[in-house]
C-alpha cells in the first residue's frame, strides 16, 4: 500500500471493490477486507461492519445508535457517519473505555 495505514480513515467494500478513504482522497485497494484486517494493527483498526474497517484514531465522535449500537462520525471534511453493526457493538464497547 502506498498510503501509510495511519492516514487511512476507513476501508470500505463498495460494489465488490475495497476502497481506502483518507482525509483528502479515496483509493482502490488490491486486498480483501479480511486480508487488511489480518495485516493491520488491531489496536488501530476495528471491523465496524462486514463491509467497513475503521481507523479508531480517526473517529471524531461516537453517538449511541439503534439497538444498543453506535454511530461513528469520522474526521474527514464531510463528517462521514458509519454505523457499527449490532453484532460488533459489544466488541467496540470493550475496545473503547467509558462507553
Amino acid at each position: 500500500m502506498l498510503v501509510p495505514p495511519e492516514q487511512v480513515l476507513w476501508f470500505q467494500v463498495d460494489d465488490g471493490l475495497v476502497k481506502a478513504h483518507t482525509a483528502a482522497e479515496t483509493f482502490w485497494v488490491n486486498y480483501q477486507l479480511n486480508e487488511l484486517e489480518a495485516g493491520l494493527d488491531s489496536a488501530l483498526f476495528f471491523r465496524a461492519r462486514r463491509e467497513v474497517l475503521v481507523n479508531l484514531s480517526c473517529i471524531k465522535e461516537i453517538k449511541p445508535y439503534f439497538k444498543s449500537g453506535f454511530l461513528l462520525t469520522m474526521a474527514d471534511a464531510a463528517g462521514t457517519e458509519i454505523a457499527i453493526s449490532e453484532r460488533q457493538s459489544k466488541q467496540f464497547r470493550q475496545r473503547i473505555p467509558g462507553l
